[in-house]
């Protein structure tokens, strides 16, 4: 069994068997090349395989496609946060190592 994407419903019986609409012949369909009724085909158009993707708890391609930009923003932000954090980090043992030497200093002039 080869189920495949194709364009309309080409071969009989033309329709999707799960609301019966005939699909235009530019429209993406399934076929799930499987015969019914003595050499008729049996075809998905996209509303019926999105609905039955839904019953199955597959997410709208929208709400992926979503979620995908939302998660490459955050991780764009956490990758600017870590950057900072590195150059705040750098600026805090600056002033640590000269605050040391502040005190050395300070140290030895009193002796």
């Amino acid at each position: 069994m080869t189920i495949q994407v194709v364009k309309g419903c080409p071969l009989p019986a033309g329709q999707c068997v799960g609301c019966g609409n005939y699909q235009p012949p530019d429209k993406d369909v399934i076929d799930m090349d499987v015969d019914v009724n003595w050499g008729d085909n049996l075809y998905l158009c996209q509303t019926c395989v999105g609905v039955a993707a839904g019953l199955l708890g597959f997410e709208h391609p929208d709400v992926v496609a979503k979620i995908r930009a939302d998660l490459d923003q955050a991780e764009s932000a956490h990758k600017a946060a870590v950057e900072e954090r590195g150059v705040l980090q750098q600026r805090i043992d600056r002033m640590l190592d000269g605050a040391k030497a502040k005190g050395e200093a300070k140290k030895a002039r009193k002796q």
